[in-house]
């Protein structure tokens, strides 16, 4: 949770994709009910790339909560969520930022891939509210 685009709060889970979305916004919704904390005016969240069905579980979970309680939905690549490192695409295979259109062995990479963080302060000029999912993968 962002106020005055710091962060103040953030809700994790070690669950799958499927079982984390419900189990963290089911807590912030909880929480929110609150009626000291100010009402959910966006969501800023990484649209990809990443595993296909996670990206595809994420943008209809939050496209359909957008739509039940009137909220904003912003999104950005997930580089930006990791410190502009390599993200796993499948087996020993990772999404570079600079060669987005192109997928890179494990040994290639100069950098390590980092996990995923929420950001002490929210850059909102890095995200966009064209939320297609960003998907990359070859055919196989």
């Amino acid at each position: 949770m962002y106020q005055n685009n710091f962060l103040c709060a953030s809700y994790t889970s070690k669950s799958k994709t499927s079982e984390a979305l419900v189990e963290v916004f089911s807590q912030l919704f909880k929480d929110f009910k609150n009626p000291t904390l100010p009402a959910i005016k966006g969501v800023y969240y990484a649209k990809g790339p990443g595993s296909f069905t996670s990206l595809k579980l994420t943008h209809v979970f939050l496209h359909t909560l957008a739509l039940i309680h009137d909220f904003e939905l912003y999104s950005t690549t997930g580089f930006d969520f990791n410190d502009n490192t390599p993200i796993l695409a499948y087996a020993n295979k990772y999404f570079v930022s600079k060669e987005r259109e192109s997928l890179s062995d494990f040994k290639d990479l100069k950098i390590a891939p980092k996990d995923f963080k929420l950001p002490s302060f929210l850059e909102k000029d890095k995200f966009t509210q064209l939320n297609t999912p960003f998907y990359i993968l070859p055919p196989i």
